[in-house]
């Protein structure tokens, strides 16, 4: 059996509470540098069985940044069938997260217009009149 360091009481209430410690930093900088090649053979059967490829990310995704919060929502099956098949062996989170940037996106939008309205009042009908005149249309005309 090889040698399998216990983690101290500190390590062990940082995994729990899903805080890195730099003993984890130190080995993903460790697994980025080798590469698989680094692992024990039960890590890399670990990441191969995740679908992970280097640093345990899956290929086609970048490594997440920044803190994460697992939540739980309620969406219809067929939903949840056609993002688990647009976004790939474990990519459901991703995909997910990234629709939900993009509304965000949208709301923060709608309310700066809606703040510029209230300011300055709306848009008056001449000047869209001219911005969609000089708009190109959908088949590449004015």
């Amino acid at each position: 059996m090889a040698n399998r360091r216990t983690p101290t009481p500190s390590e062990a209430a940082h995994r729990r509470a899903g805080i890195r410690t730099a003993r984890a930093a130190r080995a993903d900088v460790h697994v980025r540098q080798r590469g698989l090649a680094g692992l024990s053979a039960t890590a890399r059967a670990k990441m191969a069985n995740a679908g992970a490829g280097e640093g345990g990310q899956p290929p086609d995704r970048p490594a997440p940044e920044g803190a994460f919060r697992k939540v739980s929502v309620t969406i219809p099956d067929a939903v949840v069938e056609e993002a688990r098949a647009r976004a790939g062996r474990g990519g459901l989170s991703a995909y997910v997260a990234s629709a939900v940037e993009a509304q965000l996106a949208a709301d923060r939008l709608r309310d700066l217009l809606t703040h510029l309205d209230s300011v300055y009042g709306p848009v008056p009908e001449e000047m869209i009149a001219q911005a969609e005149a000089a708009w190109p249309s959908e088949d590449g005309d004015r």
